[in-house]
């Protein structure tokens, strides 16, 4: 990602969720199991397990901070090089966004790093947009395990 403030590049991270179950009242049932078997981008999750931030944080600019575009207070990624907030809005909904998956190219650049679970997660909330391109995530982009086990 090309910085905003000083336009160069640095690098951002997204959360790729594969299989989930989603609790609704709107579901007959009270919730959803999704089985596309395609990858989805969240741009946050919480709460954040302490084993992961700390994971991100060690290898990424990946911090609190407040953002006067969103007037709140968020986990967010940040500039490596001048250490501006990167925002949620410009990294994830921007068309020249990474993670907007318009073409083969965007998935080609992506790298996932695979996080095992011992059990399943409960998030209160996720921040995850749906795209067609989703289908590409799996398909093209370089997968890893990062030796991470929550």
């Amino acid at each position: 990602r090309v910085c905003f403030k000083c336009n160069k590049n640095t690098r951002v991270i997204g959360f790729g969720i594969e299989k989930y179950i989603e609790f609704s009242d709107e579901y007959e049932n009270g919730y959803r199991y999704n089985m596309d078997d395609e990858i989805h981008i969240a741009s946050s999750l919480k709460p954040m397990p302490d084993k992961l931030l700390k994971f991100i944080q060690h290898n990424y600019n990946y911090k609190n901070t407040y953002s006067n575009f969103a007037e709140k207070t968020y986990l967010a990624n940040h500039c490596e090089n001048c250490n501006i907030i990167q925002g949620n809005n410009y990294v994830f909904h921007e068309c020249d966004s990474p993670f907007f998956l318009d073409e083969e190219g965007k998935a080609l650049n992506l790298k996932l790093y695979k996080v095992s679970l011992n059990y399943d997660i409960a998030f209160d909330n996720i921040d995850m947009s749906f795209s067609s391109g989703d289908m590409l995530i799996k398909k093209l982009s370089k997968i890893q395990d990062s030796g991470l086990i929550l």
